[in-house]
């Protein structure tokens, strides 16, 4: 059976605003910018339903996806006129773009605002705690899905680290080895946030690598006085036979760990309530 010319014509234009589609939000989420975690909870606002899209552009919509006035999102990145954003309902999740101007801050988000100054000269902010690594952005507090699971590369192997203390609460932890960082995940803060005990973010990223740096450039392997330069004094902490220096932001830490004056590992996580 022969396939109509107008078929085929169908197809092909379909082909190519999904590779269209795949590309932009490739780009965006390159380029866009990163969404504070502090604030990062939306309201949606105006009339009618709210499109989701598959990438920064009217042509990507959805088909059959939207959310309506009064719910509430995550938002990652903005990138021109539109918002990447996570919606959660039970136990269904959603991610995609929407237009911004239909989202209005709460002034809340996925960590806990200490309302505390951060403890370097040189002030963190939201994008200190992403890194690029093979040019994907991997963001401290972003949704753990298929997408930033693999966005680093190949997982090598993931263990259960058990139920851990975090303020008055216990959240499940998960570890993620890769090849020269690991990432834990966490359904960290779901109870606070009302969302489903099975939401995981990112809580902590590990970097052992010296082919990956932080945003300021500095990696394993740079000496402590490339690092003062960097960030500032910081804080130092002596105990337990090793030697840390730390940089906080209003909900989150970042933290070097140093050997003979050379920097062997960094961290970056989400401070609990007890920590100063």
């Amino acid at each position: 059976m022969k396939t109509s010319p107008i078929i085929l014509l169908l197809l092909a234009c379909t082909a190519q605003a999904e590779d269209f589609c795949t590309h932009l939000d490739a780009l965006a989420n390159k380029e866009g910018i990163s969404t504070d975690g502090t604030e990062n909870v939306y309201k949606v606002t105006g009339k009618g339903r709210l499109q989701f899209y598959s990438a920064p552009e009217s042509r990507c919509a959805m088909r059959g996806t939207f959310i309506i006035p009064g719910q509430q999102v995550y938002t990652y990145l903005e990138y021109k006129n539109y918002a990447s954003v996570m919606y959660m309902a039970d136990d269904q999740q959603v991610t995609g773009w929407v237009d911004k101007s239909r989202l209005a801050a709460t002034h809340t988000g996925v960590g806990p605002d200490y309302n505390r100054q951060a403890a370097t000269s040189q002030d963190l902010s939201a994008a200190d705690f992403t890194v690029i690594i093979r040019g994907q952005k991997i963001t401290l507090g972003e949704a753990w899905n298929n997408n930033t699971m693999q966005a680093g590369g190949k997982e090598e192997k993931s263990e259960f680290v058990g139920d851990v203390p975090f303020g008055e609460s216990s959240y499940k932890f998960w570890q993620h080895h890769y090849s020269g960082y690991s990432i834990y995940s966490a359904n960290l803060f779901w109870d606070r946030l009302h969302r489903s005990v099975d939401s995981y973010i990112i809580a902590q990223i590990e970097l052992n690598s010296p082919d990956i740096s932080t945003r300021r450039g500095i990696k394993t392997g740079d000496s402590e006085t490339q690092l003062t330069a960097a960030y500032g004094p910081g804080t130092i902490d002596n105990s337990d036979n090793q030697r840390w220096l730390s940089y906080d932001s209003a909900d989150k830490r970042l933290s070097f760990q140093i050997d003979n004056n050379r920097i062997s590992h960094i961290m970056m996580v989400f401070k609990s309530d007890n920590q100063n």
